[in-house]
């Protein structure tokens, strides 16, 4: 495995003995789904995600401690030695030629492979059901729902900045539902900073905290809130828009490059540096119920496009692609 303190991004050094080991098994090639890559002389598939420590270096989840150097030697790497890539969008296509095209990667080696809600979800659960369910947390009727971790990135804080501007400017006071966590320094920054902010514009009562959910209770949250509500500054595409639409829940998201050709007609677009752009898109989707009926239907629509039958059968010919490229 890449050694994080090494920070010369243009190491690789093949361990022979796990190489001799892998080709006794007479393996064609090895798939990487993702985060690691054994460096051993062996033709590989690979996924890459996303490319934000070169396209946002600022925020200190893909920069700080190393990380930058961490993830640019691996990316390097896991790019550069690979027989095909898999990207999640068009645009991830192009971020990886734009970055790494200079390291030989050329463009018929990345293949598109868009996301499915990967999570076993209950599609099929029923309001009271979703009710009886989140009981425990004792959640208010409406309110809104973000699932993540509390990177910088993912904007929490902008979006309590959007409640409170709301509160003050209408007296109008919106719920909203957090998951993820926060087990580490960054995460525990961010996390303390939104507590901070919420004790000091009296939020607590509208700013629920769940920390770790089930999958029976994220079903639930997703079929029972008003919206999701996603203002993060990374992609080129993201998992819960798509859990989101299959749940029939409308969503706002931001309306930047990626994102928006992921959502297409299906989220209300927000600029997610602005704190009253997005509380105007809440009490939007929070006052409109044919806007949320719209933008559900949008959703289910575009869900019913790309099903797992033929992720798996896209998966399957990309298999057969990069095997068919091994000497």
């Amino acid at each position: 495995y890449f050694s994080p303190i090494n920070t010369d991004v243009n190491t690789r050094t093949i361990n022979k003995e796990l190489t001799a080991f892998c080709r006794g098994l007479k393996l064609d090639f090895i798939f990487y789904p993702c985060g690691v890559l054994l460096e051993i002389d062996i033709p590989y598939i690979a996924f890459v995600a996303d490319l934000q420590h070169q396209l946002q270096p600022g925020f200190p989840e893909v920069s700080e401690n190393g990380e930058w150097y961490l993830r640019e030697r691996y990316f390097r790497n896991l790019i550069k030695h690979a027989t095909t890539l898999i990207v999640d969008s068009e645009t991830g296509k192009e971020d990886v030629l734009y970055y790494y095209s200079k390291f030989g990667v050329k463009v018929e080696q990345i293949l598109v492979l868009p996301y499915v809600a990967y999570r076993r979800l209950n599609q099929n659960l029923s309001l009271r059901d979703a009710e009886r369910i989140l009981e425990k947390h004792r959640l208010p009727e409406l309110f809104l729902f973000y699932p993540a971790q509390f990177w910088t990135h993912k904007n929490h804080i902008r979006i309590v900045k959007a409640l409170a501007l709301i509160k003050s400017r209408f007296r109008e006071e919106i719920n909203i539902v957090f998951t993820g966590s926060a087990s580490d320094k960054i995460r525990e920054i961010n996390y303390d900073e939104l507590l901070k902010f919420c004790r000091e514009n009296e939020l607590n009562s509208q700013v629920k905290l769940l920390g770790y959910v089930t999958d029976d209770e994220l079903a639930a949250l997703y079929r029972r809130c008003v919206a999701l509500v996603m203002p993060t500054f990374f992609g080129p595409a993201n998992i819960p828009i798509i859990e989101a639409w299959s749940m029939g829940c409308p969503v706002i998201y931001s309306n930047i490059r990626g994102l928006r050709e992921q959502a297409g007609n299906a989220a209300l677009l927000v600029d997610p540096n602005s704190v009253p752009d997005i509380a105007d898109k809440i009490r939007e989707i929070w006052q409109n119920q044919k806007l949320r009926s719209e933008l559900i239907q949008n959703g289910k629509n575009r869900v019913a496009n790309f099903n797992k039958e033929e992720y798996k059968e896209i998966l399957l010919n990309i298999i057969r692609y990069a095997k068919g490229k091994v000497k």
